[in-house]
């Protein structure tokens, strides 16, 4: 794995810049074993402001796995007020990338949420989604986040 990453901020808004570059080994035929690399690559943005958050992410990959060609994507924003010092309210939307039921080309389209990240992201879909997302048709998961924050306690 090689990987660069880069941050900085510039006022209120923050941004992150990631190149990965990962291989995986697997047996093409039976005691030849090849390595193949796939790269993920993109961008997070978030910005804080009094009362308001928000935040935009978009990634791609490529390369081949397995020796398919991989072409895929992930995108998602979210929007997020503080209506009280206790309450916040927030609006998101996620898209990864999947592959049709009917296509039948050995390209890999499914964006692959690799080294266990979904958590981070899909909302709580990632409670449906998880494991092998090699030929998963994707996901789109719009949601309300509700936050009450009380003492030492919160509830979402």
């Amino acid at each position: 794995m090689q990987y660069a990453w880069y941050h900085t901020q510039f006022s209120k808004l923050n941004l992150s810049l990631v190149l990965l570059n990962t291989g995986y080994e697997f047996e093409k035929t039976i005691g030849n074993l090849e390595i193949d690399y796939k790269q993920t690559f993109g961008t997070y943005l978030s910005v804080k402001e009094k009362k308001w958050e928000t935040n935009f992410g978009a990634y791609g990959q490529t390369g081949k796995s397995t020796d398919k060609k991989v072409s895929a994507w992930y995108a998602g924003a979210f929007l997020g007020y503080a209506v009280t010092n206790t309450f916040k309210a927030g609006l998101g939307y996620e898209y990864l990338s999947g592959k049709n039921q009917n296509d039948s080309s050995s390209d890999i389209k499914s964006f692959s949420p690799i080294f266990g990240t979904n958590h981070g992201f899909n909302g709580f879909m990632d409670y449906f989604y998880v494991g092998n997302h090699q030929n998963s048709v994707g996901l789109q998961d719009a949601y309300l986040k509700l936050n009450y924050t009380s003492n030492k306690w919160q509830f979402t």
